[in-house]
């Protein structure tokens, strides 16, 4: 991340509340609400109990209005492709297209139930928080086309350092699954490229082809070959090249129109 300009600063969200960004070296004014971080990324907190999508994208949206951002383009995976949408909902003229990945409008009840049986979990909590070598392990190969190897310590290592905080993280994956009578689909008035492995076992493909009949014509869909959920580890210069060409098309219909 420093190799490519990239600098981490805390922002302060709302009392309570603070959030880890990381973004290009540039001057901004002196300013109370954020600070210069020399540690690592993550850590952000908040002592607020809403582990709602829209809380989170609440307060990434006040980060990047502090930041001095008024419009961006939201590139969503997984659970931020859920925040991005909730992004598009609640600040429309802020946002100038999206890039949605491994993810879907809303986890409603039945998408849910349907995708933990076909992968054979009782719950998401046991899917995506696993305490165990073995299960992680088995997360990897759900998320992946192909089977990666690690050496069992580093697994161990990835368990302490990537699912710390089990318990808000308990929260969040419950505050995620709604009910199907409480979803509805806006209206996006912009482009939304839908990106996707192939072989995505959690979110397949088939499920990226109904959200783009949802969203309407303005809504694009890509599939990479030989990868999974994980798409944009497993084939990162594919991956890296079709998000560019999309936010290259975004930047020139910005010009056309300026």
């Amino acid at each position: 991340m420093k190799m490519a300009g990239v600098v981490p600063y805390t922002i302060e969200i709302e009392p309570g509340t603070k959030m880890n960004f990381g973004f290009k070296s540039v001057h901004y004014p002196r300013s109370t609400r954020f600070t210069y971080r020399t540690s690592s990324f993550g850590g952000s907190y908040s002592d607020n109990s809403d582990r709602s999508p829209a809380f989170q994208a609440n307060c990434l949206v006040k980060g990047l209005c502090i930041l001095g951002v008024d419009k961006f383009v939201p590139v969503g995976f997984s659970y931020g492709g859920m925040v991005a949408f909730k992004i598009a909902e609640a600040y429309p003229d802020m946002v100038k297209g999206m890039v949605v990945s491994g993810s879907i409008l809303a986890m409603t009840d039945s998408i849910s139930e349907s995708s933990l049986n076909r992968l054979g979990f009782s719950s998401s909590k046991d899917l995506l928080l696993p305490t165990s070598v073995k299960e992680l392990k088995a997360l990897f190969t759900i998320a992946v086309h192909k089977p990666l190897w690690f050496p069992k310590r580093l697994f161990k290592d990835f368990i302490e350092v990537m699912f710390n905080n089990r318990k808000e993280r308990a929260e969040l994956l419950e505050a995620v699954e709604v009910s199907n009578k409480d979803v509805t689909i806006p209206h996006f008035p912009w482009k939304i490229h839908l990106l996707w492995g192939e072989s995505d076992q959690i979110f397949d493909f088939e499920l990226a082809k109904n959200m783009k009949a949802q969203l309407g014509e303005n809504a694009t869909i890509e599939s990479i070959k030989k990868a999974g959920h994980l798409a944009q580890l497993e084939r990162p210069c594919v991956y890296n090249r079709r998000l560019k060409k999309f936010l290259a098309s975004i930047h020139s219909e910005d010009k056309i129109t300026q």
